[in-house]
C-alpha cells in the first residue's frame, strides 16, 4: 500500500483570489482558494488550462501578487515580506522546474547548475562539484559541458530538474514538466519526481495530463478559479483515479460552470512591505563608490590572474600559483563584500558575477568588439588632444626655462620708489630663510673701441657665478675670472664689430664707461680712468642687442652704492611665492621665469579645455553606441533576468551583473584608448622629428601625457561605465519575473 502522507503542513493557503486586468476587463482567475499542503507529500494540481493552476503555483513561490489573502510557507507569511526576502526563501526552500525550460545562455549545463549552488554562498568549484553529483542522480552527468540549448527537450527537462536540487530545497515545484516531451522521457521525468518524492522531497506539480494523477499522493481538481475537489490516491484508487477526476471534470463542465463576475465589494488587498527599498543620496553616493572601488580592485586582480595563468600553460609552478591566487582573490572579495557598508551582494560572490559578466559579453563577442573599438577611439582622441596640448606646452616651457632657471628670482628697485637696492638691502634680502644665493648686478652704458671700429654697448657688471648659473650659452672660448681684466660678449656684439666667435678670443677691446653724474660726485674723478682695456675670453649666444660682461668686482673703484639688479637663487622651488612677497614687502619688485611658466600654463589651459570638449563629444558619441548595445542585451537576455529572479536573484545582485558589463567594456576602452591616443601622439611625434632632422635639427617631442592622468582617464572611464549602465541595469531590477518569462 502507498505510505499516507504526513500531515504536518508545509505550506498553508487561505482565501487566495486573484484578478488581472487587461483593458476594461477585469478578470478573476482565483477565487477564495484555500489549500495545506503537507510535508513529502506529492500532491498534482489538475484541471485544464485557464483554470488557474500555474497562477496557483506562482503565488506559492511568491511570483504573482495575491489580491488577497495569506500565503504561509512554514508559519512564514510570504506576502508580507520584500521582494528580496522572498527571493532568499526562493532560492533556499524552492526548486522550481517550468516546461519551457530558460538557461544562462553564456554558461555551460554545469555552470548553469553551480550558479544556483553560488546564490546561496558556495564557491565555484565547490557549487560545480556539486552540480556533477546533482547532474548524476538525473542520469545527464556527461552533458555536463554542453551549452544547455544544444540539448534535446527531454534532456533539458531532466537538467532543469537538476538544477532545481542543487540548493537542496524541501520543495519541488514542477509546472508542466512533461508538457514538451514524448511519452517515454515524459515518464521517466515522472519516476525521477517519484524518487525524488520517496527520499522525503515534497513535490507540487501542475498538469492537465490525467495519466499522471496516480503518480500522486493527493490530486486538486482545479476549475474557473476553484478548487473544485480534492482527491487523496491509494493503492485503491490508484488505477481508477484517472476515471474519476476525468468524469468529475466533465460534470463540472456540463453544468455551465463559468466564472463569475467580480464582486461588488472585493475581497480586502494583503499588506506588503515595499518591494525594493529605494536609496537616498547619500546611500546611492556611498553605493558609486563603493561598486567602483571593487571593481578596480577586482581588475588589478583579474589582471594579475590572467597573466598568471597564461604563465601556468607552459608552467606546472605558475599553473599552482594562480589556482592558488585565485582561492585568495576568491576570499578577499568575499571579504570584501561583507566589510563594505554599500556591499553588493550577502551571498553570490562579487568575483564570480564579475565573471559571469565577462563570459556574457563573450557569448557576442563581435558587438562587444566593436562597442569597445568605438570608446577606445572616443577616448583615443581625447588622449591624443590631450597629449598634443600638454607636450607642446611642456615645449615651449623647455625652450624659455631650465631647472635651475625655477628657482631664480630677478630683483629690481621699483619705478618712481625711494627704496635703494644698495648693500645693506643686499644683506637684508641675503638673511631671508630659504635664499641660497645672492648675485648683484649693475648696468652701465659704454663705448667700445675694437682694431678702428667702435659701437655703443650695454656692460653688465656681474659675478662669473651668474653666468654659470643663467640660461646664456657659451658658446666659446670661457668664463673670464674675476680677479683679471677680462670680459665675455655676446654674438650680437661681434657681429657689429665684423668678427667670427672664434676669432675673437684672445682679442683685446677698449671699454669707456659712461659714469652718471652720482657717481662721478661720490668718486674722485681724477684718480679713476673711465677708459679700460680688456681681453675677451668667451663668447656668448642669446637674442639680446651687443652686451660686454664684464667683473663686477673691477667697478667697485667707480663707487658705485646701487645695484641694478639682483638675482637670487632659491634652496627649493616650493619656496618661491613666500621669498617673493617677503622681497615685494621691502619695496623692490621681482620677477621669475615661473612667472611665464604661468603665463604659458594659462594659455594651454584654455587651450586644453577645448580639446577636452572636441574629445568629449567624439566619447559621447561612443556611449550612446555602448548604451544601444546594453539596451540590446537586455532585451535578448529577458528571460534570462525572469529566470535568475524565479531561482532568487536578488535586485542588486541583478544590478551588479548589467553594470559590470557595462564597466568591462569601458575600462577596457579606456585602456586601449590611452594606448591608442599616446601611439597618435608618438607618431606625430617621430613623423616631425624625422622632418626636423632631415633639416639639421633635433628631436621634437609635441605629445605628453603624465602618468596621474592617465589612471585619472581610466578611472573616470570605468565610472562612467557605472553611470551608462544604471538605465539597463534599472530596468532588468524592475522586471516582474513571469513578465521576462514570457517575453518573446
Amino acid at each position: 500500500m502507498k505510505t499516507v502522507p504526513p500531515k504536518k503542513t508545509i505550506i498553508s493557503i487561505k482565501g487566495i483570489y486573484k484578478s488581472f486586468e487587461t483593458g476594461d476587463r477585469y478578470t478573476r482567475v482565483l477565487r477564495n482558494v484555500s489549500l495545506n499542503i503537507h510535508d513529502g507529500e506529492f500532491l498534482v494540481v489538475f484541471g485544464p488550462s485557464g483554470c488557474g493552476k500555474s497562477t496557483i503555483l506562482h503565488v506559492i513561490m511568491g511570483l504573482e501578487r495575491p489580491d488577497a489573502g495569506i500565503v504561509k510557507l512554514e508559519g512564514m507569511d510570504l506576502w508580507t515580506m520584500s521582494t528580496e526576502e522572498r527571493a532568499v526563501i526562493r532560492k533556499r526552500e524552492i526548486g522550481i522546474m517550468y516546461q519551457q525550460q530558460n538557461w544562462i545562455k553564456s554558461l555551460s549545463v554545469v555552470e548553469n547548475l553551480a550558479f544556483s549552488g553560488q546564490l546561496i554562498g558556495l564557491e565555484k568549484e565547490e557549487a560545480q562539484e556539486k552540480a556533477r553529483e546533482v547532474l548524476k542522480t538525473v542520469g545527464m552527468d556527461f552533458r555536463t559541458q554542453y551549452i544547455p540549448s544544444e540539448l534535446s527537450a527531454g534532456e533539458q527537462q531532466k537538467i532543469g530538474l537538476a538544477r532545481a536540487l542543487m540548493t537542496d530545497p524541501r520543495i519541488i515545484i514542477t509546472d508542466e514538466p512533461t508538457g514538451n516531451l514524448d511519452v517515454k522521457s515524459g515518464q521517466e521525468m515522472i519516476n525521477l519526481l517519484k524518487r525524488l518524492n520517496k527520499a522525503g522531497k515534497t513535490i507540487i506539480m501542475v498538469t492537465h495530463n490525467p495519466e499522471y494523477l496516480k503518480s500522486a499522493n493527493r490530486v486538486i481538481l482545479m476549475l474557473d478559479g476553484r478548487i473544485r475537489k480534492e482527491i487523496s490516491v491509494t493503492e485503491a484508487n490508484a488505477d481508477t483515479i484517472q476515471k474519476e477526476i476525468s468524469a468529475d471534470l466533465k460534470t463540472f463542465i456540463e453544468s455551465g460552470t463559468t466564472i463569475e463576475k467580480s464582486p461588488t465589494n472585493p475581497p480586502r488587498t494583503i499588506n506588503s512591505s515595499e518591494d525594493i527599498k529605494k536609496r537616498n543620496i547619500f546611500q546611492k553616493l556611498r553605493y558609486a563608490i563603493t561598486f567602483n572601488l571593487r571593481f578596480l580592485f577586482q581588475s588589478i586582480f583579474f589582471i594579475w590572474l590572467i597573466f598568471l595563468q597564461t604563465l601556468g600553460r607552459r608552467n606546472v609552478f605558475f599553473a599552482n600559483q594562480a589556482l592558488k591566487f585565485k582561492q585568495t582573490f576568491a576570499r578577499l572579495c568575499r571579504k570584501f563584500d561583507n566589510t563594505l557598508s554599500g556591499k553588493i551582494s550577502s551571498s553570490i560572490n562579487s568575483m564570480d558575477l564579475t565573471e559571469i559578466s565577462f563570459r556574457n559579453l563573450w557569448v557576442k563577442k563581435s558587438r562587444t568588439s566593436v562597442t569597445i573599438i568605438g570608446i577606445s577611439i572616443g577616448i583615443g582622441f581625447i588622449v591624443f588632444l590631450l597629449s598634443l596640448g600638454y607636450g607642446l606646452e611642456r615645449l615651449v616651457i623647455d625652450e624659455v626655462t631650465r631647472i635651475e632657471d625655477m628657482r631664480q628670482v630677478d630683483i629690481m628697485p621699483t619705478v618712481s620708489s625711494n627704496v635703494l637696492l644698495d648693500a645693506s638691502n643686499l644683506e637684508i634680502i641675503s638673511d631671508i630663510e630659504g635664499v641660497q644665493e645672492v648675485m648683484p648686478l649693475v648696468n652701465l652704458a659704454a663705448r667700445v673701441e675694437f682694431e678702428k671700429s667702435s659701437t655703443d654697448v650695454v656692460v653688465y657688471g656681474v659675478q662669473a657665478k651668474y653666468i654659470e648659473d643663467s640660461s646664456i650659452i657659451l658658446s666659446a672660448g670661457e668664463i673670464f675670472k674675476e680677479d683679471e681684466k677680462e670680459v665675455v660678449v655676446n654674438a650680437e656684439f661681434l657681429t657689429t664689430i665684423g668678427i667670427l666667435p672664434n676669432d675673437a678670443i684672445g682679442k683685446n677691446i677698449n671699454i669707456d664707461f659712461v659714469l652718471s653724474e652720482i657717481v662721478k660726485e661720490e668718486t674722485e674723478e681724477d684718480s679713476v680712468e673711465s677708459e679700460r682695456s680688456y681681453t675677451i675670453t668667451g663668447v656668448v649666444e642669446d637674442s639680446n642687442p651687443s652686451i660686454v660682461y664684464v667683473p663686477i668686482l673691477d667697478l667697485e673703484d667707480f663707487g658705485i652704492t646701487e645695484f641694478s639688479q639682483l638675482r637670487i637663487t632659491i634652496k627649493k622651488e616650493g619656496q618661491i611665492i613666500d621669498i617673493r612677497r617677503q622681497i615685494e614687502v621691502l619695496g623692490f619688485e621681482t620677477t621669475s621665469v615661473m612667472d611665464t611658466v604661468s603665463e604659458v600654463e594659462n594659455l594651454f589651459s584654455y587651450a586644453k579645455i577645448g580639446l577636452l570638449v572636441v574629445g568629449a563629444i567624439a566619447l559621447s558619441i561612443a556611449i550612446l553606441g555602448m548604451f544601444n548595445t546594453l539596451t540590446v542585451s537586455l532585451l535578448e537576455r529577458t528571460r534570462e533576468v525572469g529566470l535568475m529572479k524565479t531561482i532568487g536573484m536578488k535586485a542588486d545582485e541583478i544590478r551588479s551583473l548589467f553594470i559590470n558589463e557595462s564597466m568591462i567594456m569601458c575600462i577596457t576602452g579606456a585602456v586601449l584608448g590611452v594606448v591608442l591616443g599616446m601611439f597618435m601622439g608618438l607618431f606625430v611625434s617621430v613623423t616631425l622629428s624625422l622632418f626636423s632632422v632631415s633639416r639639421g635639427g633635433g628631436y621634437i617631442t609635441v605629445s605628453f601625457l603624465p602618468l596621474y592622468l592617465m589612471l585619472t582617464i581610466v578611472i573616470i572611464g570605468t565610472f562612467v561605465g557605472f553611470l551608462t549602465g544604471l538605465y539597463p541595469s534599472g530596468r532588468a531590477v524592475k522586471m516582474a519575473p513571469l513578465d521576462a518569462l514570457r517575453y518573446e
